[in-house]
């Protein structure tokens, strides 16, 4: 996997007003109200995490927080965190809920308050150095409840099919989905391998194959109606949300 960045980033100056613009979030996932991303990707978290009424969960880098609110009918009490003053402002603005709140703060120094069942870190771990990426792992066990997990999501852009997107429509970035704060691109190896090394197991997992001719489903049922290896499969992966708990 190429690091593309060392160091620490100065992500508050990064995440302000022109990103969110520029990446078109005020039009899709952050829509004030608009539940359909929302939908899709819960339907994901709850196949490898479930939550219930009584989850506590921390949301990292929620961005302008539509996630956040939506999730907030779904579980116990979300604490959500970002380091932009920007899409703090907007979300208290648009979200609010009694068992929701909003936290201005950079999540490699937000203190915490108290622990989470369920930690996320969605489409926000490769925007992070490796530097940031250690610190963060080692700071989420301590906001983890017992038999907490942590859902990350992320592009898998190392893949034969993630590359093979890549040239055929290049972005000018390191992966094929044109954001040009992303530092790294992941295979599925690899990113499982940095969590083992802070001592996380796999707990669950959703992958999403990418289209080669047929549809993604479609390819799953033939991966499996022909036992083609996972080793292989992984090659057509190009979303990966997979759910790590701490090593017994």
């Amino acid at each position: 996997m190429p690091y593309t960045a060392v160091g620490h980033i100065d992500y508050k100056q990064v995440y302000e007003e022109d990103y969110f613009h520029g990446r078109g979030m005020r039009t899709l996932f952050d829509e004030p109200y608009d539940a359909k991303h929302f939908n899709q990707f819960f339907a994901k978290l709850q196949s490898v995490s479930p939550v219930t009424r009584e989850t506590r969960v921390l949301d990292l880098a929620c961005g302008l927080g539509s996630r956040a609110w939506h999730l907030a009918k779904e579980v116990g009490h979300v604490d959500a965190v970002d380091v932009s003053a920007y899409a703090m402002e907007f979300a208290r603005k648009h979200y609010e809920r009694p068992n929701l709140v909003f936290h201005e703060s950079d999540i490699l120094t937000w203190p915490g308050e108290g622990r989470y069942d369920l930690v996320l870190l969605v489409s926000i771990y490769e925007h992070l150095t490796r530097q940031d990426q250690d610190a963060l792992l080692d700071r989420a066990k301590r906001w983890l409840a017992p038999g907490g997990k942590i859902a990350v999501h992320v592009v898998i852009g190392e893949s034969f099919l993630g590359k093979r997107k890549l040239r055929k429509k290049p972005t000018g970035t390191i992966d094929f989905t044109g954001d040009p704060t992303h530092l790294h691109t992941f295979d599925i190896p690899t990113i499982h391998g940095h969590f083992a090394e802070h001592g996380y197991d796999v707990a669950g997992e959703f992958r999403r194959y990418g289209s080669y001719g047929v549809s993604g489903k479609n390819l799953d049922r033939l991966f499996r109606w022909f036992r083609i290896p996972k080793r292989w499969r992984d090659e057509f992966v190009i979303e990966l949300l997979p759910a790590y708990a701490l090593k017994a």
